[in-house]
C-alpha cells in the first residue's frame, strides 16, 4: 500500500472501500471468536488504508470511509457487521478531530443493488424488488446514488465527522 501511494504521489481524496472480510451472519451467541475477529479485517484494512495514504494527502484533503446501515440499524444475526461498522464510524469521528484540517467523513450504503447479491443468481433482480418493496422508497439503491455520496463527502469543504446515509430510508422504516 505504501509504495502504491509513493508511486502516486501527492492526493486529494482517499476513499476507503474495504471488503474481502469475511462476515459471518448468525446469532451472536452462534458465532466463533475467530468468526466475530474476521468480521474486523474490513475495520483494520481501513486503519492500514489511512496510515499509508495520510502522508501523501493534501492539507485540505478528505478521506471517506465506507460504512453501512448495520452500524445504526442491527438485524438479528448482524451482530459482528455492526460492530465493525461502528468502529469505523468512531474511527471517523476521531480522525476528523486528530486530522484537520483534512476532512473525515463516512458514507454508509443500504441494500445497494451490487454483485454482492449475485448469489441470488437468476432469482437477483426478484429478490432485489421485494427487498426494495419494504423500504420507504420502494426500492434498493443502485452503485451511482453512493457514488454521489462520496462525491458530495469530497466536494463539500465545510464538512467533517459526518456519516451520509444513503438507504432509501432503511433507517425510518
Amino acid at each position: 500500500m505504501k509504495a502504491l501511494f509513493a508511486s502516486v504521489g501527492h492526493i486529494d481524496h482517499l476513499v476507503g472501500a474495504a471488503t474481502g472480510a469475511t462476515r459471518t451472519t448468525a446469532p451472536f451467541m452462534d458465532q466463533t471468536d475467530d468468526q466475530f475477529r474476521a468480521a474486523f479485517d474490513k475495520f483494520w484494512g481501513y486503519t492500514h488504508v489511512v496510515r499509508s495514504g495520510v502522508p501523501f494527502l493534501a492539507d485540505n484533503g478528505s478521506i471517506t470511509l465506507v460504512s453501512g446501515t448495520p452500524a445504526r440499524r442491527c438485524n438479528p444475526g448482524m451482530i459482528s457487521v455492526s460492530c465493525t461498522g461502528c468502529a469505523v464510524e468512531g474511527l471517523v469521528r476521531a480522525l476528523a478531530k486528530e486530522l484537520a484540517p483534512r476532512r473525515v467523513n463516512a458514507v454508509a450504503p443500504g441494500i445497494i443493488d451490487t454483485p454482492m447479491f449475485d448469489h441470488f443468481g437468476d432469482k437477483k433482480a426478484a429478490t432485489m424488488t421485494a427487498i426494495g418493496k419494504g423500504m420507504p422508497l420502494g426500492r434498493v439503491g443502485l452503485p451511482e446514488e453512493v457514488a454521489e455520496a462520496l462525491i458530495l463527502s469530497m466536494a463539500n469543504h465545510y464538512m467533517t465527522g459526518v456519516v451520509i446515509d444513503i438507504d432509501g430510508g432503511a433507517l425510518l422504516a
